[in-house]
């Protein structure tokens, strides 16, 4: 009997563990997946991971790594490594990754492998899913999915199986098909993903602004980085000339008149160092935040390799009235003001059906910009 009371305890204890695990402890990926992961940054490969709540959560991690044969003249400023370094590096890479894959063999529901080897450059694709959820077998779509090269998009066919884990390998031929020319480099694409069932109770809501403002205005405070306001319109009726503005996301159609109104508030850091600081503090407060708000329908980017500019790393959405859209965006991006710095821009947007977010090149020297008309910041246009 005492045995049992012990044993019943046990389970109460872990429960209870469980209960007040954190969503992001109960996101982390399986042990030896994140050990992969932590073995690519050592050699240089820095992956990007991402949160993701629309009534389910999920976390996906990936990363990405090529080489490309060293022409025979470099560009200036380009570092040319040992083609023999590269291989190594590309060779250590994919070991580790078969390690992965047969060290969870075990423990896979479904498991799609495929290798080509031939005198040239190795292809190889591998599907792995684990945990309990929707079945791939039966229409095929496995292996014509995975064959497309774009892991990521995997995850969009199946979206309930809980976790999975996709890797491709494949020859950089350019223009041409491998049959035809020797290939020019190789590309490996690592994803995984994670889905744990959302709170049923709950229903997915657009980001509080003012709460998160709020969280988002003390961390750059207490760093002592300023903001700046612009306030950003287009009517339907003006027309964007495509080649005077710093970013454009989305795509315009020109078949298609829109309006698009921004408030955009800019904090700028003059070099690498201080914006990566602030990015980690931010991720830190936005888990706090998502912890405390778990019915955020957003996308959180809390890893990046800060490249692809403009780098989302918060985005929420809902739709409004009379087809209109509103977001809540958080870029960062190299400044235009500061030479070597870089901004983080937080985007309020309400826009038309086939709007999009753009910003005018002087976007860091404005107060507004209403269809082509500026307002300047006296003090930021004498600065820059």
């Amino acid at each position: 009997m005492k045995k049992i009371i012990i044993i019943l305890g046990a389970m109460l204890i872990c429960c209870f563990a469980y209960g007040q695990e954190s969503l992001k402890e109960r996101l982390k990926s399986n042990p030896v997946v994140d050990s992969l992961f932590t073995h690519a940054r050592t050699i240089g490969i820095e992956p990007v991971e991402k949160y993701e709540y629309d009534g389910e959560y999920m976390n996906t991690m990936r990363f990405d790594f090529y080489y490309k044969k060293a022409a025979e003249k470099p560009k200036d400023g380009e570092e040319i490594i040992p083609e023999s370094a590269r291989n190594a590096n590309q060779r250590q890479m994919v070991d580790s990754i078969r390690q992965v894959f047969m060290t969870l063999s075990d423990v896979f529901n479904e498991v799609y492998m495929k290798e080509i080897h031939n005198d040239r450059m190795d292809s190889l694709v591998y599907v792995a899913t684990f945990g309990k959820g929707d079945s791939l077998k039966g229409d095929g779509q496995l292996q014509n999915t995975v064959q497309c090269h774009s892991p990521s998009v995997w995850s969009y066919h199946y979206p309930q199986v809980p976790e999975a884990i996709v890797f491709d390998y494949h020859p950089i031929t350019g223009e041409k098909k491998v049959e035809e020319t020797d290939p020019v480099g190789l590309n490996g694409q690592m994803y995984y993903h994670k889905i744990i069932g959302g709170d049923e109770t709950l229903t997915p809501k657009y980001v509080d602004k003012k709460s998160y403002g709020k969280v988002l205005n003390k961390i750059f405070k207490e760093m002592g980085v300023k903001k700046q306001h612009c306030y950003v319109r287009k009517d339907r009726e003006f027309l964007l000339d495509l080649e005077k503005y710093h970013w454009i996301i989305g795509c315009i159609r020109a078949d298609h008149e829109w309006s698009t109104e921004m408030n955009v508030t800019t904090y700028q850091f003059p070099s690498y160092k201080m914006i990566r600081e602030a990015y980690n503090v931010f991720t830190e407060e936005t888990w706090k935040y998502i912890e405390q708000h778990p019915d955020t329908r957003c996308e959180f980017c809390h890893e990046t390799h800060m490249k692809g500019f403009p780098l989302l790393i918060f985005n929420s959405e809902r739709e409004l009235e009379n087809k209109q859209k509103e977001t809540f965006r958080i870029y960062i991006t190299p400044s235009n003001a500061l030479n070597g710095g870089y901004s983080l821009i937080i985007l309020n947007t309400k826009m038309s059906q086939f709007g999009t977010e753009f910003l005018p090149e002087e976007w860091e020297t404005l107060k507004s910009w209403k269809n082509g008309k500026k307002v300047y910041n006296k003090q930021k246009k004498k600065e820059s």
